[in-house]
């Protein structure tokens, strides 16, 4: 085995003295002339072969290049493309982090992974968007076109708040925050108006297994807002085509209202507002309600307090009677 010598290309011997300044080596290529191209500098390294006596092959890491003309300069420095794994500008403490090339568009790697890309279409792709550098403000890709706020599922996850920008406490006076909207894309024509859909989880029995999400409240065109039309305990729902159903503690004291002011359902027994005779209001015909010191009532008879008879009234249009 021969052993080789690493030969040193230096600009002239070390300066003596105090704080003499170092010379500057300059590398020129051999100049053309006339519109004839510029030479090129091309540094090449030996790609390792096989055990043996192979020679190796050089490979170009870098070629220095003019791609000027009519007089104007236009240097350019031509790396390699590189891998994800062994990028063509990479850095010494981390040959595994860098930059490389694929088709046309450029790609950066931290240690063997790739992490962005900025595309030929203009597109810049990231695996996570971290903002402000907290790492816990991040956009994420949970699934086909589904986007996720905040940090990986754990064990402890932690919540997201949107906001706009609002007026500043203690320096504007009455000023209004920015109003936020939230809206679906638009369609063309005469297609049916998308919807905005929210979205909750349903709890299962006790253990680990995934919980289903499932759609609470839907805003569109046809309906406004719509509940979905299945057996609920609490709460208030919209059914679209059937009714508006508002509901108690379970599913049979509810209070049901036709859409076309057909009547409404009472699924259990219906409170009036309490008076008394001289506390009933002025009234609409039709008002219903009940006083609790009419004196003597007779059905559909003018009232009279300071008695003690608990009875429902009825107002006709000209007076509050019994009823």
């Amino acid at each position: 085995m021969t052993a080789l010598y690493s030969p040193l290309f230096s600009g002239g011997p070390a300066a003596t003295g105090t704080n003499i300044a170092g010379t500057t080596t300059t590398v020129a290529g051999q100049l053309g002339t006339g519109s004839g191209a510029s030479g090129d500098q091309v540094f090449t390294v030996g790609t390792p072969q096989t055990t043996g006596t192979t020679q190796h092959v050089a490979a170009t890491v870098l070629t220095l290049h003019n791609a000027g003309s009519a007089g104007t300069a236009a240097p350019q420095a031509l790396f390699a493309d590189g891998t994800n794994v062994l990028p063509g500008i990479s850095f010494a403490g981390n040959p595994a982090s860098g930059l490389y090339r694929n088709g046309n568009s450029l790609y950066f790697t931290a240690n063997g992974t790739g992490t962005a890309a900025l595309t030929n279409g203009g597109n810049f792709q990231i695996t996570v968007l971290d903002i402000g550098l907290t790492n816990d403000t991040t956009i994420r890709r949970r699934a086909a076109s589904t986007y996720q706020f905040g940090l990986d599922d754990s064990a402890s996850p932690i919540g997201s708040t949107f906001t706009v920008a609002g007026s500043r406490g203690g320096t504007d006076t009455n000023v209004a925050g920015g109003d936020l909207t939230i809206r679906p894309g638009a369609g063309t024509g005469s297609a049916t108006g998308s919807s905005i859909i929210f979205q909750t989880p349903t709890a299962t029995g006790s253990g680990t297994k995934g919980q289903t999400q499932t759609t609470r409240l839907t805003v569109n065109e046809t309906d406004g807002v719509v509940l979905p039309n299945t057996t609920f305990y609490r709460g208030f729902r919209v059914d679209g085509t059937t009714s508006i159903k508002i509901a108690g503690m379970n599913s049979s004291n509810k209070i049901s209202i036709d859409p076309d002011e057909q009547g409404s359902v009472f699924g259990g027994t219906v409170r009036l507002k309490v008076y008394t005779v001289a506390t009933l209001p002025a009234g609409t015909v039709g008002d219903t309600a009940y006083v609790t010191d009419a004196t003597a009532p007779t059905y559909l008879g003018a009232l009279t307090g300071g008695g003690a008879v608990t009875t429902p009234v009825f107002y006709n249009g000209a007076a509050w009677i019994s009823h």
